[in-house]
């Protein structure tokens, strides 16, 4: 009996595609990631813009915050008297540590992750996105 069902499958022809089938399918998933690209382009170009644009008021509040804290007063001690700032160094080392505007400076860290992760990741879809187009070009 399974004899009869390998001969009768055998003997069943293939559904063949239409011959520009392939072609119009490959070019629809071509063109899909092209536009996928571009959006994940200009999202990633916004993030860079967005990054540099915080950048300014970031700064800006480090600045003031070590000329409140005193922080950049101490960190003058440790460059013109290192003697006592070696000397006295476990002290020295709290008291900056003390002085040191923290949040100004995760955000200003937060800030240049997000530019550099995106800046890269936007470099890499320009080029994904040259690859694709030069494809589509192709399939045309």
């Amino acid at each position: 009996m399974t004899t009869s069902y390998k001969q009768l499958f055998s003997k069943i022809s293939r559904p063949q595609a239409p011959a520009r089938l392939s072609g119009a399918v490959m070019l629809r998933i071509e063109t899909y990631e092209v536009r996928r690209l571009r959006i994940r382009t200009a999202v990633h170009g916004a993030l860079v813009l967005a990054a540099l644009i915080l950048c300014v008021p970031v700064a800006n509040y480090i600045v003031a915050a070590v000329a409140q804290s005193g922080f950049g007063t101490y960190l003058s001690v440790a460059f013109s008297d290192s003697g006592f700032a070696l000397s006295h160094f476990k002290d020295f080392a709290l008291t900056l540590a003390d002085t040191l505007p923290v949040t100004g400076t995760i955000a200003f860290l937060a800030i240049a992750l997000i530019f550099t992760n995106s800046l890269g990741r936007m470099f890499r879809s320009i080029s994904s996105l040259s690859m694709h187009r030069r494809e589509v070009a192709r399939m045309i």
